[in-house]
């Protein structure tokens, strides 16, 4: 999804620099990328500070990320 932001023409902000997650490793080549979407709200993780990278992302989880950033590119 990051990838199709930055297609867009859009950019991710600065607050994408940071770790929004304790389970995903700074140096995580799709670290960006997660931080991208949280900061623009696309993904909220999956409980409080984690995003469990290494689970199957269901198909209600990736209707609401598809939802989300349509209403983020739109807006």
């Amino acid at each position: 999804m990051a990838r199709a932001w930055e297609a867009a023409g859009r950019e991710c902000s600065d607050a994408a620099a940071g770790a929004f997650f304790d389970d995903v490793p700074a140096d995580s080549a799709h670290a960006a990328g997660i931080a991208c979407m949280a900061a623009l709200g696309i993904t909220r993780g999956t409980a409080s500070g984690t995003f469990s990278p290494a689970e199957t992302v269901t198909r209600a989880q990736m209707a609401t990320f598809l939802a989300r950033f349509h209403e983020a590119l739109t807006a």
